[in-house]
C-alpha cells in the first residue's frame, strides 16, 4: 500500500515536467506540488483530432460534474468535452450512477477533442470563469493513450445521462456510436444489442405495440447498419397468415346501431352518447390529453393527439359544446391502427341526430385548409365506391382528413383504406356488430348496462397488424424515421466540425450509412424548409398511414422476415383473443368530489396455452386469501405456480403487503444505493403459504434463533409460523408484529390476483412517496436540460436554438417534469443557460411544493382477476378526486384521441366480477339539451 501511495506521488511530481504547457504555469505547478491532485494536463496532436486533459480543482468549479456547465474556445476548434471526477473513487462515483454521498471523487478533470494543431485558449465557465493556453505536442503512443481514457468518460457520461432522462437518448446513442466508428473505438451500442435477445412472442409483441424499447433498438442497429435491406423489391407480397376460425355459436343479441357501422377490421372505442364524450375529454384536458400523465410526472410530451386533431381538421364548435347531445346521438373513435407517434389510420364515427352536424364538419374542416393554406393545403373531392368522399390535404400530411357520410353515420379519418371499408358495409362487408366474437362480448356485457367507455380489440384488428402490408411497412417507415433522425444530427455534426454537410459527404465522412440515401421501395429522406420529411411517407409525426401505402413488392430480407412472422402463429400463436374493456363511473355519497370509476375488461375466447411461461406460472383460482391486516396500506395477493419455470414447485399464495409507517426521507443518489435503500427503509413483507414456493429461490441464510428469526443475505429477514406461512422483511420488527395477524380466509369468489390500495393521500407513507417522485421529477427536470446543453456543447447548436433543435430530433416537446417551463436565460455569473422556472435557484426547499401527480387524483383500488382456460376476467374499482369545474365544463376543443397502445393494451388494470351490492349511487345525467323546437332551421 505505501509502496503504491509513493509511486502515484513520484508519477504526480514527474508531470511538473510536461505540464509546462499549460498555463499558467506557476499556479499550476504550484497546485501539483501542494497537492498531488491538484490543476494540470496534456495534449497532444492527432488525426483526424487531437486530445486533451485538463485538470482542474475543486474550488473554482464545484465538487461534481454538475457544477461544471461549458468549455468554450474562440475559433470553435472545441470538440466532444466531457467533465468527469478524477482519481478511483471519482470512477466508482461514476459507476454507482453519478453524484454518490460520502464518496469525495477528487479533482474535476475535462476530456475535449481538438481540431488542428496550432495552440489553442479555452474558457471553462463554471462557479468561476477561468482560461487557459494550451499548447498541444505531438507523441502518437500518447495521443492513444489520451484518446481512449476521454472515450471511456464519454461513453460512461452518455450511459449516465441515458439513465437519469426519459427522452429517448437519440443524441446519446449517435454520438458514442459514430465517434466510436471514426476513432476505431469500442462501441458500447454493440455490447446493448447483443443483450438484447428477445423470444420471437415477445418480439412480435414488441412490434405489434410499437414500443418505446423497439424504436430504440432500430434506431441502434440503423446506426451501425445492422438488418438495413439493401435488396432489391422484386418479389410478390407474401400471402397473409392462415389464422384459425374460434368457431363460436354464438345467438343474436342487442348490439348498438353504430356498431353495425364499424369495419370487423377496426378497433373500437364508444363514448355513447355526447355527455360521455365530454366526460372522457375533461378526464383527459386535466393532464394534457395524456392518460400516462395521471401517474407519473414525464419530461417529455409526444404531441401526437394534436398533431392527429390538425390531422383531421375537427375542433369543436360553439355549437356542438352548447348544442351536442341534440347533434350527436352516439360517437365513437375507429381505425386500423393506433400508431400516433408516426401516423395512425384513424378516425371519428358520428351518429348523427339531423343535418346540422354534416354542415359544421364541413365547416370545420374548410377551416383547417384555410389555416394550412401557406402549406399548399386543398379542398377536393374523389369518389370511393359510388359515394363522393370529401378531401383536404397538405402535401406533407399536416391535414390528411377524409370525410364520408352515409345516411346518419358520418366518418372522417386520416385514411382512405378505413374510409373503402366503411363504405364496402353498404355492400356485403362484414361490420363488428356481424361478428361472433363482438356478439359474445357484449353477451357478457350488455348494451343495457350504459357503459360510458366501451372498447373493443376485434381478432380481426389485431390480425390485420400482423398482415404482411403491416408488418413490412411498419418496419419501412421505422426505417424512414430512423434515417431522418440521424440525418438531422449528422449534419449539426457536420457543421460543427467544419464539414460539407451534402448527403455523400455524411456518408464519406462516416456520418451516416450509405443506405439512408435511398431504400429498396425507392423513398428517401427529404429536407423541405428545414422541415425533414420522406419522399413517399409525408413528413414525420404525419406519414401517410399504413393501409394507404401500396407495397408493389418486397426483397428478399423482407420476405423471410414475414416468413418468420408467419411460421411463429402457424404453430404456437394462430388465434387473436379480442380484448374488451367496458368502463362505468358513480359517485360516492359521501364525497361529491370523488368519483368511481368500475372497469371490468375481459378476453373471450382465450387460450391460455399460447403464452407458454406467463401464464404456466398463473396457479388456478382460488377462495383462499390472507387477511390483510389493519397496517396494510398496499396488498397484493397472487395464486402461482411452478409451471415452465419450476415445475417441481407446486400451488402457493404469494402476498405482499406495504404498511402505514412514517419513513426517514433520505435517498442515496447512486441509482444503486438508493433501489436498496429505498426496499430496505420500506415497511414492506413478501410472504409465501403453504411453504415457500418461489421463496425457495432466495438463498438460505443463518439458522432460525430462539424466536424463530433467521438472517438473510442483504439484510433480509425470514420468519416462519407454526402453519406454515413464511414472511420475508428487512425489518424484522414488521415480521415480529405482522405474522401473528396473518390468518386464512374464504373469499365470496375465486381469483388468482387480488390487489388492495387504501387511499395514498392520507396515509403515513405520502411524504416519502411524495418526495420519491419529487426527486426523480427533479433529475428528469436537470436532465432535460443537461440535454440543451448537450445540444450546444456537442453539436454546436446555437444556446437559444437547443429546445427546438432538440425537439425536432426527437420528435417530442421537452416538458418540465415539476411543471414549470424551460426558459433560456443569465445565471448568476452572467452566462445564459437552460432553466426551469420550477427551479428556486439551487435551492429546492424555496420553490412551491410538489405534488405527485398520483396523489393529486387517487383515492383509492381494488382489484382482482381471474385467468380461466378460455377467457380471462378482470375487475378493477378506482376512487378519483377530480376537478369538477374541469370535468363539467371543458373548455378545450378537441377530440379525446389517446393512444390506445401508449402502455401494453394485454396489461390492463386486473380486476374480476364482485358479488357484492353496489352502495353507490349513479351519477346524475348532464343538464337537459335544449327542446328540438328551439334549435334553429335546417
Amino acid at each position: 500500500m505505501e509502496s503504491s501511495l509513493l509511486r502515484r506521488v513520484v508519477v504526480q511530481l514527474m508531470a511538473v515536467v510536461w505540464i509546462s504547457s499549460i498555463s499558467p504555469l506557476t499556479e499550476v505547478q504550484a497546485q501539483l506540488l501542494g497537492r498531488f491532485a491538484g490543476r494540470g494536463g496534456e495534449a497532444w496532436v492527432g488525426k483526424p483530432h487531437g486530445v486533451v486533459r485538463l485538470s482542474l480543482g475543486n474550488t473554482e468549479f464545484g465538487t461534481d460534474a454538475t457544477a461544471i456547465t461549458s468549455i468554450r474556445d474562440a475559433n470553435g476548434r472545441v470538440l466532444y468535452p466531457v467533465f468527469t471526477s478524477s482519481g478511483p473513487l471519482g470512477v466508482l462515483r461514476q459507476r454507482l450512477g453519478g453524484d454518490t454521498d460520502g464518496l469525495q471523487g477528487g479533482p474535476m478533470s475535462v476530456y475535449f477533442l481538438f481540431q488542428g494543431e496550432a495552440p489553442l485558449e479555452v474558457t471553462i465557465d463554471g462557479i468561476q470563469t477561468r482560461t487557459f493556453r494550451i499548447k498541444p505536442r505531438e507523441d502518437a503512443r500518447a495521443h492513444d493513450r489520451l484518446l481512449r481514457q476521454w472515450w471511456r468518460h464519454y461513453t460512461a457520461a452518455a450511459e449516465r445521462q441515458i439513465q437519469q432522462s426519459d427522452y429517448p437518448p437519440l443524441i446519446e446513442s449517435y454520438l458514442t456510436t459514430v465517434l466510436g466508428w471514426r476513432f476505431g473505438l469500442p462501441d458500447p451500442l454493440l455490447g446493448r444489442l447483443t443483450e438484447r435477445t428477445r423470444t420471437r412472442s415477445s418480439n412480435s409483441l414488441m412490434w405489434l405495440l410499437n414500443t418505446e424499447a423497439i424504436r430504440q433498438q432500430t434506431f441502434e442497429q440503423a446506426l451501425i447498419g445492422a438488418n438495413r435491406d439493401t435488396g432489391p423489391a422484386d418479389l410478390p407480397v407474401p400471402t397473409p397468415i392462415g389464422w384459425r376460425d374460434a368457431n363460436l355459436n354464438v345467438a343474436d343479441v342487442p348490439v348498438e346501431a353504430i356498431a353495425k357501422h364499424v369495419p370487423s377490421n377496426c378497433f373500437y372505442l364508444r363514448f355513447g352518447n355526447f355527455a360521455n364524450y365530454l366526460w372522457m375529454r375533461g378526464l383527459l384536458d386535466e393532464y394534457g390529453g395524456d392518460i400516462s400523465r395521471m401517474v407519473t410526472a414525464r419530461g417529455h410530451d409526444s404531441q401526437a393527439n394534436q398533431r392527429l386533431q390538425e390531422q383531421l381538421g375537427l375542433k369543436e364548435s360553439v355549437l356542438a359544446k352548447i348544442l351536442g347531445g341534440q347533434v350527436i346521438s352516439d360517437v365513437a373513435m375507429i381505425g386500423r391502427d393506433t400508431y400516433l407517434r408516426e401516423g395512425a389510420a384513424v378516425g371519428i364515427l358520428f351518429e348523427a341526430r339531423n343535418a346540422l352536424l354534416k354542415s359544421d364538419l364541413t365547416k370545420q374542416r374548410q377551416a383547417a385548409v384555410d389555416r394550412q393554406k401557406e402549406n399548399g393545403a386543398t379542398m377536393d373531392s374523389v369518389e370511393i365506391d359510388g359515394v363522393e368522399v370529401s378531401v383536404a390535404s397538405t402535401p406533407d400530411n399536416r391535414l390528411r382528413s377524409f370525410y364520408a357520410n352515409v345516411g346518419r353515420y358520418h366518418l372522417v379519418s386520416t385514411s382512405r383504406a378505413v374510409i373503402e371499408d366503411f363504405l364496402s358495409l353498404r355492400n356485403g362487408g362484414q361490420s363488428l356488430a356481424e361478428t361472433a366474437e363482438f356478439k359474445l362480448a357484449r353477451s357478457e356485457l350488455p348494451l343495457i348496462r350504459d357503459d360510458t367507455v366501451f372498447a373493443y380489440l376485434s381478432p380481426q384488428f389485431l390480425q390485420g397488424l400482423m398482415s404482411p402490408q403491416y408488418q413490412i411497412e411498419l418496419r419501412r417507415r421505422m426505417q424512414a424515421v430512423n434515417d431522418l433522425e440521424i440525418l438531422q444530427i449528422a449534419i449539426w455534426v457536420a457543421r460543427l466540425e467544419g464539414l460539407d454537410s451534402s448527403l455523400e459527404s455524411l456518408v464519406s465522412e462516416r456520418l451516416i450509412p450509405a443506405s439512408v440515401l435511398g431504400r429498396p421501395d425507392g423513398s428517401h429522406p427529404v429536407i423541405d424548409e428545414g422541415r425533414y420529411c420522406d419522399s413517399l411517407r409525408g413528413a414525420r409525426g404525419t406519414f401517410t398511414p399504413i393501409p394507404d401505402i401500396a407495397i408493389e413488392g418486397v426483397t428478399r430480407r423482407e420476405a423471410d422476415m414475414f416468413r418468420q412472422v408467419a411460421a411463429f402463429h402457424a404453430t404456437e400463436w394462430n388465434q387473436m383473443d379480442p380484448l374488451v374493456v367496458a368502463l362505468q363511473r358513480f359517485t360516492l355519497p359521501d364525497a361529491k368530489d370523488v368519483e368511481r370509476l368500475s372497469i371490468d375488461a375481459r378476453m373471450l375466447p382465450f387460450d391460455r396455452e399460447k403464452y407458454g411461461l406467463i401464464t404456466s406460472i398463473v396457479g388456478p383460482p382460488s377462495n383462499t386469501e390472507i387477511k390483510k391486516p389493519v397496517e396494510d396500506v398496499i396488498n397484493v395477493q397472487l395464486v402461482l405456480r411452478g409451471g415452465m419455470l419450476r415445475p417441481e414447485v407446486g400451488p402457493h399464495l404469494l402476498f405482499m403487503g406495504v404498511q402505514d409507517a412514517s419513513i426517514p426521507i433520505d435517498f442515496g443518489r447512486s441509482s444503486v444505493l438508493k433501489s436498496l435503500m429505498v426496499l430496505q427503509r420500506l415497511p414492506a413483507y413478501l410472504g409465501s403459504w403453504p411453504g415457500l414456493g418461489f421463496l425457495d429461490l432466495i438463498p438460505l441464510g443463518t439458522a432460525p434463533d430462539q424466536g424463530g428469526f433467521s438472517l438473510l443475505p442483504l439484510g433480509l429477514w425470514r420468519r416462519q409460523s407454526v402453519d406454515g406461512i413464511s414472511l420475508l422483511s428487512f425489518d424484522s420488527k414488521v415480521l415480529e408484529t405482522t405474522l401473528p395477524q396473518l390468518t386464512r380466509q374464504q373469499s365470496e369468489y375465486p381469483a388468482q390476483v387480488r390487489v388492495r390500495v387504501d387511499d395514498l393521500s392520507q396515509s403515513k407513507l405520502r411524504p416519502w412517496l411524495e418526495a420519491l417522485n419529487e426527486q426523480r421529477a427533479f433529475q428528469t427536470s436537470h436532465a432535460n436540460a443537461e440535454l440543451l446543453h448537450a445540444i450546444t456543447q456537442q453539436l454546436g447548436v446555437p444556446g437559444d436554438q437547443a429546445k427546438q433543435v432538440a425537439e425536432s430530433i426527437l420528435g417530442v416537446e421537452l416538458v418540465c417534469a415539476l411543471g414549470g417551463r424551460y426558459e433560456f436565460e443569465k445565471n448568476e455569473t452572467g452566462r445564459q443557460q437552460w432553466v426551469s422556472s420550477s427551479w428556486a435557484g439551487s435551492n429546492r426547499q424555496d420553490s412551491p411544493a410538489f405534488q405527485a401527480p398520483i396523489m393529486q387524483w387517487f383515492r383509492g383500488m381494488e382489484a382482482d382477476l381471474v385467468m380461466l382456460n378460455d377467457r380471462v376476467i378482470a375487475y378493477v374499482q378506482i376512487d378519483m378526486k377530480r376537478n369538477r369545474q374541469q370535468a363539467a365544463t371543458p373548455d378545450q376543443g378537441e377530440f379525446p384521441l389517446f393512444n390506445l397502445f401508449r402502455d401494453n393494451p394485454f396489461r390492463s388494470p386486473d380486476k374480476i366480477e364482485s358479488q357484492e351490492e353496489d352502495p353507490f349511487e349513479e351519477l346524475p345525467p348532464p343538464p337537459p339539451t335544449p327542446d328540438p323546437e328551439t334549435l334553429p332551421e335546417q
